[in-house]
């Protein structure tokens, strides 16, 4: 990785540390950017900008995150629509998955 004939560049993108409360990660990769609350991660890669909620379980899988953050206004409207905001929802379990960018996933999904 650090050969100067040979660089590997990339796209910075000034994203905040992600935001782990309260949760279980072993043997994980977390991106940059990220809302974990109260949830068991193991064996995964998560991508930068995802939000996991609480109560849920994901194992030997991986989310490719999100490409923007949605505001709480955002989220107000969607659930007034029946709409799901982007990321995994309360007491969800994914295992053995690739989850793909911006994607939602309701509360209670087994």
């Amino acid at each position: 990785f650090y050969d100067r004939f040979a660089p590997i560049y990339t796209q910075p993108r000034h994203l905040p540390p992600s935001k782990v409360l309260d949760a279980d990660v072993t043997d994980s990769v977390i991106g940059e950017g990220c809302v974990i609350k109260n949830c068991k991660i193991n064996h995964s890669v998560v991508g930068l900008r995802s939000c996991i909620s609480e109560g849920a379980i994901i194992e030997d899988s991986l989310l490719m995150g999100a490409d923007y953050y949605e505001t709480e206004a955002d989220k107000k409207l969607l659930a007034e629509k029946g709409g799901i905001p982007i990321g995994i929802g309360k007491n969800s379990c994914i295992r053995r998955a690739i989850i793909d960018k911006n994607a939602r996933i309701g509360d209670n999904v087994k």
